[in-house]
């Protein structure tokens, strides 16, 4: 989305004011957590809380005893990633079948219990391990079976299933700092699509919920980082969300986690799509093996490029990736413009590996700020000779800065560090 297009009257863009870049103050904030999440008494957990797709996609086994996960899943493909920290860090599942937002609200649900007895405790871990949090949920089922009618309606609905997600979400980040008191951050992911079935299929949050899933992650986002303008979370707090203050430990910082929807088979931004065989034929809400293994590609993919995750989740990677010569690093970015009332800018990435040899087929996000003020997203996959182009329009005078957020490959590790990330042309 534009920053002036509007979906049910919402502005799009992951930020406030449609930007997709977070603001200073916050993206300080949590690069400080991330840098100093460290082992405690050796290890660093990192959680899972969510649903049954949650499940699925991030490891397929309810407790530690069934393990290993599916080689497919999330986890799965990180343990076999040689980029993924091995040393310290323990991914752990709490995720499972019929376990919405209301099952994790509040400090007396079962599910706590549940990850300490099924999970932690085999484990050799204690729940004041527990540093980082993916949320992967969404609210008890809109479409219960009983009735045509949703249990609550979409947006722009004052009481939209959206609405009622960030006060869930809001009462779950509080519920979390509680039982982990060592919990850093916390990530947040939309769901996947939710088109290839119906509520007459027995999907209990088809589309539009399932996008607008998304527009909940967003506000609730926007709650803390509007209460948080400064790290002594001195601003108003969020009537939804509630109370989201990490200055005096009332809930955990909180970021974005890797976005999952796309539009069916239409590519989104970051080239993420899905067809019907990824998704189980009686619902269309659960994900296949086909399904599952292209969600826990893209959390790996995220969690290693992540400069809010890298320091502890691949704290190994730059040494990884050069070993295998799978480092990506944005080595020059060219910066053009032309025209004159309206100036067309293109900004060309040349993406290349450690030993500076060209790498086709990765995916460059980048973002646009031009002069009027604005910012705009987008991506573009490298040619043969490890090229990405970018373009944008605008007005006539100013400068136009684009910068590289970041840069995807599966079984390839962004080398932000080594990466010329940003350039300006003045017009």
């Amino acid at each position: 989305m534009t920053p002036t297009e509007r979906y049910e009257g919402l502005q799009g863009g992951r930020y406030p004011g449609g930007a997709n870049v977070p603001p200073a103050s916050h993206d300080a904030e949590g690069l400080a957590r991330a840098a100093a999440i460290h082992p405690i008494d050796g290890m660093i957990v990192f959680l899972a809380v969510g649903l049954s797709n949650s499940d699925q996609e991030w490891c397929g086994r309810v407790a530690s005893k069934f393990l290993p996960c599916n080689a497919w899943t999330f986890m799965g493909q990180a343990a076999a990633s040689p980029a993924v920290n091995h040393d310290d860090l323990v991914i752990v599942n709490g995720a499972l079948a019929a376990q919405e937002t209301e099952t994790w609200d509040e400090p007396t649900d079962p599910n706590y219990p549940r990850i300490e007895e099924n999970w932690l405790t085999p484990l050799g871990l204690t729940p004041s391990q527990v540093q980082v949090v993916e949320m992967l949920e969404m609210t008890g089922p809109v479409f219960d079976g009983t009735t045509h009618d949703p249990a609550t309606p979409r947006l722009p609905a004052a009481d939209a299933d959206a609405y009622y997600l960030v006060s869930q979400y809001g009462a779950i980040a509080r519920t979390l700092k509680q039982i982990y008191p060592s919990l850093s951050m916390i990530f947040i992911s939309p769901r996947s699509y939710g088109g290839y079935g119906t509520s007459a299929d027995d999907n209990s949050n088809p589309e539009t919920y399932a996008y607008e899933t998304g527009f909940a992650a967003k506000l609730f986002l926007q709650a803390q980082i509007t209460q948080c303008p400064t790290s002594a979370c001195n601003g108003p707090i969020d009537a939804r969300a509630g109370d989201l203050s990490y200055a005096n430990g009332t809930a955990p910082w909180i970021t974005w986690g890797a976005y999952l929807w796309a539009n069916a088979s239409r590519p989104n931004g970051e080239g993420l799509f899905y067809v019907r065989t990824d998704y189980q034929e009686d619902t269309g809400q659960h994900p296949t093996t086909q399904g599952e293994t292209k969600i826990g590609g893209k959390l790996l993919d995220f969690f290693l490029s992540s400069p809010y995750a890298t320091p502890w989740f691949a704290s190994g990677a730059s040494a990884s990736c050069a070993d295998s010569h799978t480092c990506l690093i944005s080595d020059k970015i060219t910066l053009r413009t032309r025209g004159r009332m309206v100036i067309d800018a293109t900004g060309t990435v040349t993406v290349e590996n450690d030993q500076g040899t060209p790498v086709p087929g990765a995916t460059v996000f980048g973002t646009w700020s031009l002069p009027d003020g604005t910012q705009q997203a987008g991506t573009a996959v490298t040619d043969a000779i490890g090229e990405a182009t970018l373009e944008v329009s605008g007005p006539p005078d100013g400068t136009y800065t684009f910068q590289v957020t970041d840069i995807q490959k599966t079984g390839w590790s962004f080398d932000a560090a080594d990466s010329v990330l940003t350039k300006s042309i003045r017009r």
